[in-house]
């Protein structure tokens, strides 16, 4: 849901720009349905406090990698509209209450979530069947972490600054069939009430600088296979 501020239309020459980028990077504008086709065929897309109206994502079907900074929404439910988002950052995006449209996102294998400053609850992440790598930074409202343990296929879970990372939750970290990694940067938060979280996790810590080089040395998330009927 969009705020009622009221964005500028794009410039000749941003459409342009847009036209001949392979991954566009989009700032303070206002877009209509029509301008869905300035971005056809883009596998990525940056949208940074950008106003959309309903259906603009399901005109992009290509689209795999979706970066939203700064958007005035209040939830993410327009995200229903781009079922296979293989990596989306959610940033500052500072009025949304509900992220309960992440469930759509069965193929997501990215996800991050920094400075949704109003969040205070998570949606179970057992629909998120193919997320690898979880990221999330500076909530400061959220109450649990607890639901993102619901993903089943999750390798690494990646927090920093104030998160509600507590003992329970380390100890779902601990027993998670598929979590082989953890880091938590705990900048903000007292070290008397990080640390022995921190010590309770008994993973290894995240490798890698970027998402994108943690996933490319990762192999795909494959189907569970059914077993055979017996004779």
């Amino acid at each position: 849901m969009a705020a009622p501020r009221r964005r500028r239309r794009p410039t000749d020459a941003e459409r342009e720009e847009w036209s001949n980028s392979e991954y566009p990077v989009v700032r303070n504008v206002r877009l209509e349905l029509e301008d869905a086709a300035l971005f056809a065929g883009r596998c990525g897309l940056q949208l940074h406090s950008v106003d959309i109206p309903e259906g603009f994502l399901a005109r992009l079907p290509e689209l795999t990698n979706l970066d939203l900074v700064y958007m005035p929404w209040t939830d993410v439910d327009l995200l229903a509209e781009c079922p296979g988002l293989r990596e989306l950052w959610l940033g500052n995006m500072r009025r949304v209450t509900s992220l309960d449209g992440l469930r759509h996102l069965g193929l997501l294998r990215f996800l991050g979530i920094r400075g949704l400053s109003s969040l205070e609850e998570l949606p179970s992440f057992a629909t998120l069947q193919s997320l690898l790598l979880l990221d999330m930074a500076s909530l400061k409202r959220l109450t649990s972490l607890l639901s993102v343990f619901d993903a089943p296929a999750l390798r690494a879970l990646f927090l920093m600054g104030v998160v509600p990372m507590t003992m329970e939750a380390a100890r779902l970290a601990n027993q998670h069939p598929s979590l082989r990694e953890f880091t938590w940067w705990s900048e903000g938060v007292p070290e008397r009430v990080a640390a022995p979280v921190i010590d309770a996790v008994h993973l290894p810590l995240m490798t890698g600088t970027t998402h994108h080089g943690w996933l490319a040395a990762q192999p795909e998330v494959l189907p569970r296979e059914e077993p055979e009927a017996r004779p």
